[in-house]
């Protein structure tokens, strides 16, 4: 369920009033969970701004509309123990990723991008990594790939999933071995896909805020979201459905928000590296 308020009064919510507003709608929260979350990024840091005109009446802190109806949502997810802290880290990235910086500042998506990476517990998610690695290499193999090549790779990534690094050489003759003789191209493309996410974890810290605004852009063009503005301009009917089709898979888009942040940051500098090398050979 995604929250939207009006934001015509544009009103700034003290922590008591955003636990009233809560608590309004039949959520338990405590002031020490809307300091948890803000430590971890799943709320802003407030606004602080002077009580009034004069000396020493203090300061106020507040935040935008739009962190309430994310803190909403959040506490919608949260309920019943559904939803974890590091499952729900994706929301506020996919409001920022999908909205822009519209009261989700990227201060915030950098804290909680890098607490969903320390929050990431193999042990946790072993399963769902055996699965994506069972479909990877399903997506890759040539019709003659043999079974144990194929365990082979299944193995090898979620190894790389564990240790949260990618083992080169073993991964590339994995690949290799899976994809067949004739497909070398996409089976180093794989590698480099792989290789440069897992690069991108470990150098979170190093991506200026242009890399995060170039790679949320990224995200939007090959999301569709593009198309919105547009419907009532474009009435190719192929066009229409492509943009429905993108709001069908809204909610795998919402719970890997995180990982396509990371995806997108990685391209964008595997594409940067390539461009220095193309420049000084050419040059």
């Amino acid at each position: 369920m995604v929250i939207m308020l009006s934001l015509s009064e544009n009103h700034e919510y003290t922590k008591k009033e955003l636990i009233v507003e809560a608590k309004a709608r039949g959520y338990k929260i405590t002031s020490r969970m809307i300091d948890d979350w803000v430590f971890v990024g799943l709320l802003s840091r407030p606004k602080r701004k002077g009580r009034g005109e004069g000396k020493g009446k203090g300061t106020v802190a507040t935040w935008p509309e739009i962190q309430l109806a994310l803190l909403l949502e959040l506490l919608d997810k949260q309920k019943n123990n559904t939803w974890e802290i590091g499952r729900l880290l994706n929301i506020p990235v996919w409001r920022w990723l999908e909205w822009g910086d519209d009261g989700i500042p990227l201060s915030q998506v950098r804290k909680a991008l890098t607490t969903w990476k320390e929050k990431h517990d193999p042990s946790e998610s072993i399963t769902k990594a055996r699965r994506a690695a069972r479909q990877f290499t399903e997506m890759l193999s040539h019709m003659n790939a043999r079974k144990t090549d194929r365990q082979a790779l299944i193995d090898t990534l979620v190894d790389i999933h564990n240790r949260g690094m990618s083992n080169g050489k073993s991964l590339r003759e994995a690949v290799e071995k899976v994809c067949g003789p004739g497909n070398t191209d996409i089976a180093r493309l794989s590698v480099d896909l792989i290789e440069a996410r897992y690069l991108a974890l470990s150098k979170l810290e190093s991506f200026s805020d242009n890399e995060f605004e170039r790679a949320r852009r990224r995200y939007v063009g090959t999301t569709l979201r593009y198309l919105k503005p547009y419907r009532n301009v474009v009435r190719d009917p192929r066009l229409d459905r492509l943009y429905k089709d993108s709001r069908k898979d809204y909610p795998e888009r919402v719970d890997n928000a995180c990982l396509s942040l990371i995806t997108e940051l990685s391209a964008q500098r595997q594409e940067t590296a390539k461009e220095s090398i193309e420049k000084e050979t050419t040059g």
